[in-house]
């Protein structure tokens, strides 16, 4: 029922978040590889690769738990299980967000390390 310039405001939200974690996963593959010295870069890497794919293993699995569904490999998707679907996503997404703060590692004008 909310519109904005022809859009729903759910779209419109839905994108512009989407386009804020797509950026920070993009930058997730190299900051992996400098945080390591370059001779273990490819398995820092490969094991922040393996964290993703995880999560995707994971994610769909753990959707189909709060939908309550009975059948965990053909979940039904119902409009009672967008909100919390939704509650989750931006969860990890802010969950993640804070590691990274609290973290604080910066690598730039840092010479790399053998």
């Amino acid at each position: 029922d909310n519109f904005l310039f022809g859009s729903s405001v759910f779209l419109i939200g839905l994108i512009g978040a989407t386009f804020f974690l797509e950026g920070s996963y993009a930058n997730l593959a190299p900051f992996a590889a400098e945080m390591m010295p370059v001779r273990l870069a490819g398995r820092g890497v490969g094991i922040a690769q393996a964290g993703n794919g995880l999560g995707k293993i994971v994610g769909p699995f753990l959707l189909a738990a709060m939908a309550g569904t009975g059948d965990i490999l053909t979940p039904k998707a119902t409009v009672a299980a967008a909100g919390p679907a939704f509650l989750m996503l931006s969860a990890f997404a802010l969950a993640l967000g804070l590691i990274f703060t609290a973290s604080r590692v910066e690598t730039q004008g840092v010479p790399l390390k053998l």
